[in-house]
């Protein structure tokens, strides 16, 4: 997982159709390895934990560039200090009959990496939290259709200015689980709503094996596609 800011710095230049500006430009990029436990709780609460160890790189710079885009295409070149510290995300999902409501936490301890001493830059990996509820029409059993609705508890950076998202979507699998089509539309309930919509397909191959794909455009930049195979036990 990757995380990358920028920050316009007061230097505006105009070059006929171009418009350059100065920006300063701090990336923070991340690598989870972890350990999930669960626990049930009763008949209706289950709770998990991850335990990870984080990789953080941190790097800044100062540039003049022509867009957003341009200046995060930079950031590769920029010169990185990297430290490794353990983190921990946990979780909590209640069901009961058709609904579902969950809650996760991530970073709980927001780590930070980097050293601003000797002029030197630090970052913070933000604790992040979000909540959500969903309703399948067969659950506890196998669903063939499924809504859900989340929301982030705590602003998210982004490099078009902070989000703090809303989310709905709705999932519907046909031909006997074999083939699933699913369908969401989020926005930012702080600044600019930047709406985001997002599309995809499911095939199971075989029992457990799917091949997915989707895709996502929207303003800010969101814009996203993929494909992957995956198996489940």
């Amino acid at each position: 997982m990757s995380t990358t800011t920028a920050a316009e710095s007061p230097a505006v230049t105009e070059s006929g159709d171009r418009q350059d500006r100065q920006v300063v430009v701090r990336m923070l990029k991340t690598t989870h390895v972890g350990a999930t436990v669960q626990q049930s709780v009763g008949d209706f609460l289950t709770l998990g934990a991850t335990l990870k160890l984080v990789r953080g790189r941190v790097s800044a710079g100062v540039g003049r560039v022509s867009s957003w885009r341009e200046a995060l295409d930079r950031t590769d070149d920029l010169d990185t200090d990297a430290s490794t510290t353990g983190d921990v995300d946990v979780g909590a999902m209640l069901a009961a009959g058709h609904f579902r409501a969950g809650l996760v936490v991530r970073n709980l301890s927001a780590p930070t990496f980097g050293d601003e001493d000797d002029g030197g830059v630090a970052a913070t990996l933000d604790r992040h939290a979000r909540t959500g509820v969903a309703w399948g029409n067969e659950w506890p059993a196998i669903s063939s259709v499924i809504v859900a609705v989340d929301a982030d508890l705590t602003r998210v950076p982004h490099h078009g200015g902070d989000r703090r998202d809303i989310a709905a979507g709705v999932e519907r699998w046909v031909r006997g689980q074999r083939i699933g089509m699913r369908g969401g539309l989020r926005g930012s309930t702080i600044g600019a709503t930047r709406p985001v919509i997002s599309g995809g397909a499911s095939y199971a191959v075989r029992a457990g094996t799917y091949v997915d794909a989707y895709a996502m455009g929207g303003r800010g930049g969101a814009r996203g596609w993929g494909i992957a195979a995956r198996m489940s036990f």
